[in-house]
């Protein structure tokens, strides 16, 4: 499996990094922490799980070596998701980088 092209260390991932890895299928968790709103106006896909649920679960069901990939709006509420994950046990959690409004300035023009 390919590794993040930040490395382990960085709890960040970039929306070019995020969408090679979608290109390349591989195989990882994508997780939705905003709210219902903001999910229904634009959005990546995976699970939707909004902030206050997020911080309250006890993730026993996910393999600790698991690759997880949480995104907001903004990257705010993301990267307080990755720091939860990771003191928890999981050190491939990521946040992506300037959330949606950065993912979108990206997407190609066409």
């Amino acid at each position: 499996m390919a590794r993040f092209e930040q490395g382990p260390a960085s709890i960040e991932i970039t929306a070019a990094a995020l969408q090679q890895k979608i290109a390349d299928n591989e195989h990882f968790m994508l997780v939705d922490v905003r709210e219902a709103d903001e999910r229904a106006a634009f959005n990546i896909g995976g699970r939707h799980i909004p902030l206050r649920e997020f911080l309250q679960l006890s993730f026993s069901q996910i393999d600790p070596e698991a690759i997880i990939v949480i995104y907001c709006e903004r990257g705010g509420r993301s990267l307080q998701s990755a720091r939860h994950l990771r003191e928890k046990g999981f050190a491939n959690a990521y946040s992506l980088q300037g959330g949606m409004q950065l993912w979108r300035q990206h997407l190609p023009k066409g």
